[in-house]
């Protein structure tokens, strides 16, 4: 009975989580799309944050289509990704505002993009790792100026 009790506890939180998954809208190019045109003309006070939750919805697109066992096209979302982490650091320079929301966004892009290097195969591993580089590269100047201010 003991053995049986974590069970019937955790059934309950993974309905939940599941459910909550569920209502969160899928990203696909087009809303990355959407969101690189926003940034692009966006003031240079807000382009920071919206290139990194270009960087997060880019991220959560090559996890799902790697996931999908869809590697061209997680290969090329990782390559927008690492082209909007390049565009973050530009943006960076001006005064940015929500650099705090920033840095948690590339943080947690950073932290599911590794789980999904974990869980990939060997060929796909090296642009996985590489755009996990550059996302930290971006979070820590993202945090320096964070503190900078």
């Amino acid at each position: 009975m003991r053995k049986c009790l974590p069970v019937v506890l955790l059934l309950p939180l993974t309905s939940a989580a599941v459910a909550l998954a569920a209502n969160e809208p899928r990203v696909d190019s087009s809303t990355l799309r959407a969101l690189a045109e926003k940034a692009e003309h966006a003031s240079l006070r807000d382009q920071c944050f919206l290139y990194a939750q270009l960087v997060r919805n880019g991220t959560e697109l090559a996890d799902s289509e790697l996931a999908e066992g869809d590697s061209e096209a997680s290969a090329l979302a990782l390559r927008s990704v690492e082209a909007y982490t390049g565009m973050l650091d530009t943006a960076l320079a001006g005064d940015a505002k929500k650099l705090k929301d920033a840095e948690i966004l590339l943080r947690e892009s950073a932290f599911r993009l590794k789980a999904a290097m974990l869980a990939s195969s060997l060929e796909d591993r090296p642009a996985l790792a590489s755009a996990l580089v550059k996302i930290n590269a971006s979070e820590a100047k993202v945090l320096g100026a964070v503190f900078a201010h």
